[in-house]
């Protein structure tokens, strides 16, 4: 039965990571677009700033992970940051219809989603 509550714990644990993770994304986003609105920022601006709200939505996710998980915490920090990534990826494909197979973009923003979280363990 002890197992079971840690078990549950842990789930519980990374899905409120991933819901701040969530919430810091949209108010990134948001931020991201009023900029865009009164700054007329260029492509290549947005497209950093984008990286960046995903690199730190990973980062406080795996962060808050490591917090709460005292052990191995770069591995919960990859695991949130694994797990950030299947949701942008879900959100995207059914918002954009759009195949994930062999789309370097893809690589790049799992990669950056992935060391974000970890990151965010480490240094937790």
């Amino acid at each position: 039965m002890e197992e079971m509550r840690t078990v549950t714990h842990k789930v519980m644990g990374v899905v409120k990571a991933l819901i701040c993770s969530g919430i810091l994304t949209a108010a990134g986003l948001v931020i991201l677009a009023f900029l865009l609105l009164k700054l007329e920022l260029s492509d290549s601006a947005v497209a950093v700033g984008i990286v960046l709200i995903y690199f730190l939505s990973g980062f406080l996710g795996g962060f808050l992970l490591g917090k709460w998980n005292k052990k191995r915490k770069f591995l919960w920090g990859i695991l949130l940051g694994s797990l950030y990534f299947s949701v942008l990826l879900l959100i995207s494909v059914i918002i954009y219809q759009v195949p994930a197979a062999g789309d370097t973009h893809f690589t790049k923003v799992f990669f950056i989603c992935m060391l974000g979280g970890m990151l965010g363990g480490i240094l937790s």
